[in-house]
């Protein structure tokens, strides 16, 4: 009977006290090796929602090779159909976008340094020694593709392209 009074005492406690409550309940618990099994339950009775900012704050708090994990468990945790859908929607951050397409830009203008260096030398390789045309059409082809590539990248014809797409298939 004095478990029964000591739970009705925590339901009627204020919510700062029933978080220090919980807290020295998971400390002791983890001085036994349960506290992983004492916040399952206690997060598992808990509505969805209360779920969620749980393991947001979890995942918050957490250095950069712990959240990692927390979210690989996540993951791995829900079926393979739910998993794919948070993963499809989870989206990548702006900053991310940016460096994404500024390794893209940066690629390819090396390769258009690359190209152009390259049909310099066939041209004038061309002048001194016989150069078979097809060399001089392969590397003048290169040269154009990856500089048309670039000019439809550096334009932004490429991103409101793949904006446009995506809103076509929501």
């Amino acid at each position: 009977m004095q478990q029964q009074e000591i739970v009705d005492e925590v339901k009627n406690a204020p919510l700062e006290v029933k978080k220090v409550i919980l807290r020295e309940a998971l400390e002791t618990a983890s001085e036994y090796g349960t506290a992983g099994v004492l916040l399952s339950d206690a997060v598992g009775g808990a509505s969805p929602g209360a779920t969620r900012d749980a393991v947001i704050k979890a995942v918050k708090s957490a250095d950069g090779d712990e959240a990692r994990e927390l979210i690989t468990d996540a993951i791995n945790a829900a079926s393979s159909s739910t998993a794919k859908s948070a993963i499809e929607n989870a989206g990548l951050s702006p900053e991310t976008l940016d460096q994404i397409w500024m390794f893209i830009v940066k690629t390819f203008g090396y390769v258009l340094g690359v190209a152009t260096a390259s049909l310099f030398t066939v041209i004038v390789l061309d002048i001194f020694f016989p150069v078979d045309p097809d060399h001089v059409q392969i590397m003048l082809t290169v040269f154009s593709t990856v500089a048309g590539i670039l000019a439809w990248f550096i334009t932004g014809q490429a991103v409101g392209t793949a904006k446009e797409r995506s809103r076509e298939n929501n």
